[in-house]
């Protein structure tokens, strides 16, 4: 009743509501405004953990922005999430309800990403819907340099995931593989390994260990060619760069 009716903790307390109460439900307890606020709390944590669960299942996930300032002077965002879940329902959530520095692009995209990076679906952003005001062009330009820059680390794991397949399906690459790891005094026990889908940590160290050597991956003859996708082509110094930070 609390929640629906939007009414404040005190409500409880009041000389009405008591009354109200003693008459319709005599034998029923009264909680205080502390308790209230305290199982309100409680029950947003637990809505929460629902709705992070419910992300998971995810493929793709659009947000939606609106920003405006109060009376008293404070600039507010409201975030809202729209995804269709398992059953095809199209779900509407509230993610995210904050004030903002300014309603400047910048501080509109840097709060859109610290939320999406928060909820862990940065990763599954469709689209982003915003009012016509230019500020917001400034905050989709933020937005989309944070997708490009995820697109690129992306590209650059892939390029590292293909070459480390290309040596290990090869009994004779392996072999000069190890050659050529000897041949540049490179110190290592680590092998190359693969990482798999349901394992995140197996991509770390497959990224890991292939650092220790990228310089002998420099020297293998990796496949390269204008029919290659770009995800497909060797890794560049830019790629181990990235991949190393």
């Amino acid at each position: 009743m609390i929640i629906v009716d939007e009414l404040p903790f005190k409500h409880v307390e009041k000389p009405g509501f008591r009354h109200f109460v003693q008459v319709a439900c005599p034998q029923f307890h009264i909680p205080s405004r502390v308790t209230i606020a305290r199982d309100c709390l409680k029950l947003y944590y637990s809505e929460k953990e629902k709705l992070r669960e419910m992300f998971k299942t995810c493929q793709r996930i659009s947000v939606t922005t609106d920003t405006w300032t109060s009376i008293q002077r404070i600039n507010y965002m409201c975030l809202t999430a729209h995804f269709i879940d398992n059953d095809w329902k199209l779900n509407k959530k509230i993610i995210n309800f904050c004030p903002i520095s300014s309603h400047k692009g910048e501080a509109i995209g840097k709060a859109v990403e610290a939320c999406l990076e928060y909820w862990g679906i940065d990763d599954k952003l469709f689209t982003v819907t915003v009012d016509n005001a230019s500020s917001n062009d400034v905050a989709c330009a933020h937005l989309s340099r944070m997708v490009r820059s995820m697109i690129e680390h992306g590209v650059c794991i892939d390029r590292v995931r293909n070459a480390v397949k290309y040596v290990k399906n090869s009994p004779v690459r392996i072999l000069r593989f190890k050659d050529l790891v000897q041949k540049a005094n490179i110190d290592s026990k680590s092998s190359l390994s693969f990482d798999v889908p349901t394992r995140w940590n197996s991509t770390y160290i497959m990224l890991e260990t292939a650092l220790k050597f990228r310089r002998v991956f420099s020297g293998l003859s990796l496949p390269d060619g204008e029919d290659l996708n770009d995800n497909e082509r060797p890794p560049e110094p830019k790629d181990w760069e990235k991949v190393e930070s």
